[in-house]
């Protein structure tokens, strides 16, 4: 998130925050196997906020993407 888009460190950190708590409430649909994945969120939107309920059903939408191409 840069800097030109969020102004405010506290909002930056915010999306950060809501970003990673929706990825630990749903790692479990990651498929376990001996494959290694390296992921990266990038936030990009024009909202500066956005609810916890959007990020965590695109996060979901992401892994449940990356687990039909790891088949």
């Amino acid at each position: 998130m840069p800097k030109k888009k969020v102004k405010h460190a506290v909002d930056r950190n915010a999306i950060k925050r809501k970003i990673k708590e929706a990825y630990r409430l749903n790692k479990h649909l990651l498929p376990n196997s001996d494959t290694h994945f390296l992921l990266a969120y990038v936030y990009i939107s024009s909202q500066q906020h956005c609810d916890f309920s959007t990020i965590q059903e695109q996060v979901i939408k992401s892994i449940n993407q990356l687990t039909r191409l790891s088949k």
